[in-house]
């Protein structure tokens, strides 16, 4: 399954939008397989030094329910190829069964739309244990004052 557009502007709400309510239907079951326990996000941050803190405060205020001990230091820089097949893993793959959601063809899709939506930013993924869940993954990607998310937890 394709994403509704090959990419969405961080900063165009009305693209955003379409691409996360596409993304968030990727749970029903289809030809693209499923993707369960896996939510998305774009929000705007107050950008006043760059230091980290900035966007890990809002990024925690917007899923606070699931991110109790996040801080600056819960978070590693990656490179852009690291980060999506991260995400790519995270796609086909679930978390807690390894069992297989996504198939090949969408998770690259969906993984590269994701990443190539925020070219010339930073990219971070979690260093573990940043929710409540036994499992997770996390990944963030900031550009300007944007900041975009993809958040894997277990079934429990």
């Amino acid at each position: 399954m394709q994403p509704p557009t090959d990419t969405f502007d961080p900063y165009d709400q009305a693209g955003t939008t379409a691409w996360l309510d596409a993304f968030a239907a990727l749970e029903e079951d289809g030809p693209h397989g499923h993707l369960d326990f896996v939510e998305a996000g774009v929000h705007e941050f107050n950008f006043v030094s760059g230091h980290s803190s900035e966007w890990v405060s809002t990024l925690k205020e917007k899923v606070n329910e699931v991110l109790p001990n996040v801080d600056a230091n819960s978070f590693v820089e990656v490179d852009k190829a690291e980060f999506q097949q991260g995400l790519v893993y995270h796609f086909r793959t679930s978390i807690a069964y390894t069992s297989e959601m996504m198939n090949e063809k969408a998770a690259n899709n969906w993984a590269s739309s994701f990443v190539n939506s925020m070219l010339g930013g930073k990219f971070f993924r979690g260093d573990g244990g940043v929710t409540n869940a036994t499992f997770e993954a996390i990944y963030v990607a900031i550009v300007g004052t944007r900041l975009a998310y993809v958040l894997v937890l277990d079934e429990d």
